[in-house]
């Protein structure tokens, strides 16, 4: 049997990038078709959807995970070609189609956030304060019968721009839930669209390597999840942001950092990415000082103060109450929920009668600071790393450290790490996968009851091991495995 020539073994390497395209393809289709029955329905037992499936459900479920698992499959096979410098951006475009389509055309997974997105947007299209009205004036429509219920009572935390993306939604799609739902993802969508071009391009900046900046920031499960079937804003957000860093490091800064205050008005941590650009230009390049501060304070101002006025709903978005309602939830996904939790179980077999509420309290408080604490420490140090993987290190402490935290907080960090040399991370690419599975596919927290117990001491062993031998201070600097 005679060697194959250096053809046909290039053909049979691209034959196996093919296979794991079609895993994937055939597993987000997976999800796709049963999540009409396991999904973030808009109402318990009722699909709704524009195809359904009658199955039972316990079987329908195990269809659902083995499409994650398939997915999930895909996207790591398809890796192994990105970690040899062998995946194509065309290839990764064609992986997004493949995979991202199913799930565009899905009913909501993993979140019911879509249905709140849909509702604020028709508030807005119908001339009210999105930021002052809650959902519930909408209760007739079928959008707020998906709404989870702690959002039902509540105004919009979310940025003008948000507002104004919602607001086109919401007049394009017309009353039709579906139609409501799908034109909802679109931005996200056109945001991940920005990442797929401007990752590459920051990655050549930084050294690292386009086709596997892409696979980790785009194409891994939690992306595809996060941005399309679950639809969340941090697509478009985070695409702006990633625009608006490579402009910058590509010396366009005062058109990157319109993009990155662009990114802030959709959710608040992207304006961190100005903040520690500006610090970084302003300890290197003293004679552009004066300029840049003008243009680090300035734009932002001006980007704002026009978005704001656009929409017509004034500054509710930057005001105490709009900002801490994400935090008002309490679940034991959160690292100082988890952690708050578990000490109090301690206290309480020690025969201490501290309520566990006021544990929960007292250690998200402690995490907070810490977390302002180490953010700020990193500011202060930019000049002694790179500035870009300070920033993704960052979002990641900010996401950990948050007072609530959910799987799509990660992916803040994750894109902006894939760009850098930290794009290799074995450690970026478990958490790309298994943060999926914080929410099971109606949008419920999985971890409940007593996962406490294994979540909270790994937690602590996990700070001692980065503490432990200066692991910490080679994070920044090289990537962890």
């Amino acid at each position: 049997m005679g060697l194959l020539t250096r053809g046909e073994r290039a053909l049979a390497t691209r034959s196996t990038l093919g296979i794991w395209l079609g895993v994937g393809a055939i597993g987000s289709i997976t999800m796709a078709v049963f999540g009409t029955v396991v999904g973030a329905l808009p109402s318990a037992g009722a699909s709704g959807w524009w195809f359904h499936l009658s199955t039972a459900r316990s079987w329908s479920n195990i269809a659902f995970y083995l499409g994650a698992a398939l997915l999930a499959a895909g996207w790591l096979g398809v890796g192994t070609f990105a970690r040899a410098g062998q995946l194509r951006l065309s290839e990764a475009w064609l992986a997004l189609g493949l995979w991202g389509i199913p799930l565009l055309l899905a009913p909501p997974l993993f979140s019911r956030d879509l249905y709140s997105y849909v509702v604020q947007g028709l508030l807005a299209h119908q001339g009210m304060n999105p930021y002052t009205t809650s959902p519930s004036v909408l209760s007739s429509t079928a959008a707020f019968q998906g709404i989870a219920s702690v959002w039902q009572h509540t105004p919009a935390p979310y940025g003008p721009l948000s507002a104004l993306v919602a607001n086109a939604a919401a007049g394009l799609a017309g009353s039709s839930l579906v139609a409501q739902i799908i034109v909802m993802r679109l931005p996200e969508l056109c945001g991940m669209a920005l990442m797929m071009v401007f990752i590459p391009r920051l990655c050549r900046r930084l050294g690292a390597d386009p086709g596997v900046g892409v696979w980790l920031a785009v194409l891994s499960p939690l992306a595809i999840v996060s941005f399309l079937a679950s639809g969340h804003n941090e697509g478009l957000m985070l695409g702006l942001m990633v625009m608006g860093i490579a402009l910058v490091m590509e010396e366009r800064v005062a058109v990157g950092f319109t993009a990155i205050a662009a990114a802030a008005t959709i959710k608040l941590p992207a304006i961190a990415g100005i903040a520690l650009l500006a610090m970084e230009r302003f300890r290197t390049r003293p004679k552009d000082r004066a300029r840049l501060i003008v243009m680090a304070v300035g734009i932002p101002a001006v980007v704002w103060l026009a978005l704001t006025l656009l929409t017509g709903f004034g500054f509710g978005w930057l005001s105490p109450t709009a900002i801490q309602i994400p935090t008002q939830i309490r679940t034991l996904a959160t690292p100082s929920v988890a952690l708050g939790v578990f000490i109090a179980s301690i206290l309480h077999a020690l025969g201490l009668g501290i309520e566990t509420h006021a544990v929960v309290t007292v250690t998200r408080t402690v995490v907070t600071l810490s977390t302002v604490a180490t953010v700020l420490w990193l500011f202060l140090n930019v000049q002694r790393y790179e500035v870009v993987r300070i920033l993704g290190l960052a979002l990641l402490v900010v996401a950990i450290g948050s007072p609530t935290l959910w799987p799509w907080y990660f992916t803040w960090g994750i894109t902006v790490l894939a760009a850098t040399s930290a794009q290799r991370s074995k450690a970026l690419a478990a958490l790309a996968v298994a943060a999926v599975f914080m929410v099971n596919a109606s949008g419920t927290p999985t971890l409940q009851t007593h996962s406490y117990l294994v979540t909270a001491p790994a937690l602590i062993l996990g700070v001692v091991w980065l503490v432990r031998g200066g692991r910490w201070r080679r994070t920044l600097e090289t990537s962890v495995d």
